[in-house]
């Protein structure tokens, strides 16, 4: 038990601007619905893809291969690597912005419903992180 707060959380559990009780809340829970209108929630900056790099390796504890998964499948070109030199430009950014696409520093402007699958997928990257610890240790 002791291993698992030795584990950090995932960068990106919670938004920049969050409210001090979310810092200790679980990946599991969803953030609760915040009825001010310039909340701004974000799943990470410009051209920084939303999937985290980790070895793929087979698994008989997740047979629907949930720890590779992303809720939601769609295409965001606003979060493609491959895009950055284009997203860069100051007159991309600028168009952006006044469009309300990204924050004045850079980060894309997402839904509550897609943070919040977006912690649902660091939950699974955690627990993966922790399923191995646990191995390692019995072994």
């Amino acid at each position: 038990m002791e291993m698992l707060h030795n584990i950090p959380k995932p960068k990106g559990y919670i938004p920049r601007m969050h409210f001090p009780s979310w810092v200790d809340m679980p990946l599991s829970q969803k953030l609760p619905c915040v009825p001010i209108s310039s909340f701004i929630y974000s799943r990470g900056r410009l051209s920084e893809p939303l999937r985290r790099n980790h070895k793929k390796e087979y698994t008989l504890v997740d047979p629907n291969n949930l720890f590779n998964y992303l809720p939601d499948h769609q295409y965001n070109a606003l979060h493609d690597p491959s895009a950055q030199r284009y997203l860069q430009r100051p007159w991309v950014q600028k168009l952006l912005r006044q469009q309300g696409l990204i924050t004045e520093v850079g980060e894309v402007v997402c839904s509550q419903k897609e943070i919040n699958q977006y912690r649902e997928y660091l939950q699974h990257l955690q627990t993966d992180i922790i399923n191995k610890g646990m191995k390692s240790q019995v072994s």
